[in-house]
């Protein structure tokens, strides 16, 4: 593999990237309008796919490492500014090939003794057959286009799998064999991110705590947003308001519904209210603060959509 090459040929794509996020970066600082963050973020992503696929070819572990930070990353920015998303067939492709190779070198840094002083070593071969096994299903899956639905049913089966891989082999004493097991844990993650897969576990006690505070923080902004608008009469002023009280009352509604044990479909669908409150007051109104409150309303903001997030992904919404 001619090393050299595939780096400059990633150099030029590399500057783009950088500058398409210093761009949107500075449009996010000056409060720019959501449609062009959106599109702008679209553009880096297009910049970005085309350069890591350049990337994965290299097969060095701080280049994979990077890119699945990046992957991380680029998962919470879809979920902060709603973008729907689609899962990439290609990187899918290369990721699971990736782990899989991860595995290889597992055995292959692994003495076979170590293996074979393992309480059941028949069982450890045949889960490392079995992760071998979903792996090459979940590259089929991708490889007959399956829909994105689909293609998380098919990386349930892989995580299912990983965790009994993990589980039978941690406890070697190895630091070589450590290191490919982070590895290998690093590369589940990575699919995880690209096929934002949400488990289907419904932790209530999470889902109340994120709606408590979500009425916290709604019942400060109230606060912050009525000393904004009466130092400065903003010409949107009453419509702030309004809106601002109707995102308290739904913030309070669902945390009423989620302490008295509503059905979750209800709890979904209250949440799914409060979410697009959040979004017409955040971007039709909030973002226009530019008196002393502007900064504690952006540490609020940033407070609220996580937690929207967060109960988002517990809702699976």
């Amino acid at each position: 593999m001619d090393v050299g090459r595939i780096l400059g040929n990633c150099c030029s794509t590399g500057a783009k990237v950088r500058q398409q996020a210093d761009y949107i970066s500075d449009i996010v600082a000056s409060r720019g309008e959501y449609d062009d963050i959106v599109d702008e973020y679209r553009l880096f992503r297009e910049l970005w796919y085309a350069l890591a696929k350049k990337l994965r070819p290299l097969d060095n572990r701080y280049v994979e490492r990077g890119l699945r930070r990046i992957s991380s990353t680029d998962k919470t920015l879809h979920e902060l500014l709603w973008v729907a998303h689609t899962a990439e067939r290609g990187d899918l492709l290369d990721l699971t090939t990736t782990l899989m190779r991860n595995v290889d070198e597992f055995f292959s840094r692994t003495p076979l003794k170590l293996v074979l002083r393992l309480d059941d070593a028949n069982h450890a071969i045949n889960t490392a057959d079995e992760f071998y096994g979903v792996c090459q299903n979940f590259v089929d899956c991708v490889e007959r286009n399956e829909t994105d639905e689909e293609l998380r049913q098919c990386y349930s089966y892989v995580e299912e799998a990983a965790e009994s891989f993990q589980q039978t082999f941690r406890l070697l004493r190895s630091n070589a064999a450590q290191i490919a097991l982070h590895e290998i844990e690093d590369g589940v993650i990575a699919l995880r991110n690209q096929t934002h897969y949400s488990s289907s576990g419904y932790d209530r006690r999470r889902a109340v705590e994120l709606a408590a505070s979500l009425e916290n923080l709604a019942d400060h902004l109230q606060v912050d947003v009525r000393e904004w608008l009466g130092r400065k009469r903003e010409p949107f002023r009453d419509e702030a308001l309004r809106e601002t009280s109707r995102f308290a009352d739904r913030a309070h509604r669902l945390h009423a519904a989620l302490s008295y044990r509503t059905p979750r479909q209800q709890i979904a669908a209250e949440a799914h209210d409060l979410f697009e409150t959040w979004r017409t007051l955040y971007y039709e109104y909030l973002r226009k603060c530019d008196t002393d409150e502007r900064s504690h309303l952006a540490s609020l903001a940033f407070s609220i959509t996580s937690d929207l997030t967060d109960l988002r992904t517990q809702l699976d919404m």
